[in-house]
């Protein structure tokens, strides 16, 4: 964790108010190398946007129960261990286990020490997460799970969330589930978890490469931009953000019918939706839909890589912390990719 640092109180102390841009300079001199790239990876806006309170776990940005649940990590075993004699807690008539009918219910028995419960842990491989014998309170015990393997961590608490549903529909909806199939329940939760948790938390792209060209209906370059800084966007905020930098000069320049191209399917899809939600990509789209309102017609156009290929050899000529934009030319370096593109035109 980056420590506290002395004038440093506010987001916006972080912010080139001249450019709109991360101060990056600052931010890597005070800031641990992760709390940098979380920072490089929000996407800044030219507009004094408010702020809005958004959910990282959705694509967009919006919270939904759903997320809610593949992400959580357990349950609250200490209201339930409070709780003690569940029949004060449910207007039910029987306070003993509805699983053996042996023992008087507990929630320490209910989800721990009942022998339909113990077997079901060993099947799962999770039998000496439930050792009351090493620590006897029901909190502590949970707490004894950080020595266990992260991927266990994650059985457990699936199970004991498993185990605490499967008891109230016995109880309220008079259903019971058996174990082999709350077993398999487990294990299928437990991979949905890791499969959308690597979705969630993928690699982030480094390196931000923002470039674009323009060109009128006789192939004839209007102009070519090119601006490259340090971030760790996603592809499709990264492509984005070199759109907007396209429709800023675009309006600059005077344009009025506009059709954008992008290799990014995601990205020419998102407009065609009419509404932008809460996302990183959302925040830069509104840049852009903001922008294109000063043209009289703008289309979006989903094109192969290899026909973006000016854009991306434009990138790459220049290093990290500069822009460039040419007027009526381009640069020498990409000259036989625009060439390749006048000809595609003249088929």
């Amino acid at each position: 964790m980056s420590d506290p640092v002395e004038d440093l109180n506010l987001v916006s102390n972080l912010i080139d108010h001249d450019d709109k841009e991360w101060r990056q300079e600052l931010i890597i001199e005070h800031f641990c190398e992760n709390d940098v790239k979380r920072i490089l990876a929000v996407p800044s806006s030219w507009r004094n946007q408010n702020d809005d309170l958004t959910w990282a776990f959705t694509n967009e940005g919006i919270y939904s129960v759903k997320t809610a649940y593949m992400l959580g990590q357990g349950i609250n075993l200490k209201a339930v261990h409070e709780a003690c004699l569940l029949k004060h807690r449910h207007p039910i008539e029987d306070a003993t286990c509805p699983r053996c009918h042996q023992i008087y219910e507990s929630a320490r028995h209910s989800i721990f020490e009942c022998t339909k419960v113990i077997d079901l842990c060993e099947k799962c491989g999770c039998a000496e997460m439930s050792n009351w014998e090493r620590v006897k309170p029901g909190c502590d015990l949970v707490a004894s799970w950080k020595n266990f393997h992260p991927k266990k961590q994650q059985y457990g608490a699936t199970l004991a969330w498993c185990i605490w549903t499967e008891r109230n529909q016995r109880v309220f909806e008079n259903k019971s589930t058996s174990n082999d199939i709350i077993g398999a329940r487990v294990k299928r939760l437990v991979e949905e978890y890791g499969n959308y948790n690597t979705h969630i938390y993928k690699q982030p792209t480094k390196n931000g490469k923002q470039s674009s060209s323009k060109w009128d209906f006789t192939g004839s370059v209007i102009f070519a931009a090119t601006k490259r800084i340090r971030a760790y966007w996603s592809p499709e905020v990264a492509e984005a953000k070199a759109i907007d930098i396209a429709v800023r000069l675009g309006r600059k320049y005077g344009l009025e019918e506009v059709i954008l191209e992008s290799d990014c399917k995601n990205l020419v899809n998102r407009p065609s939706k009419g509404v932008t939600y809460l996302s990183d990509l959302d925040y830069v789209l509104d840049d852009i839909l903001v922008t294109s309102t000063s043209f009289k017609s703008i289309s979006w156009s989903h094109v192969k890589r290899d026909a973006n290929s000016v854009a991306h050899h434009l990138g790459r000529l220049f290093p990290f912390g500069s822009q460039q934009v040419w007027e009526n030319h381009y640069p020498t370096e990409i000259v036989p990719y625009v060439n390749m593109d006048i000809l595609s035109l003249d088929q």
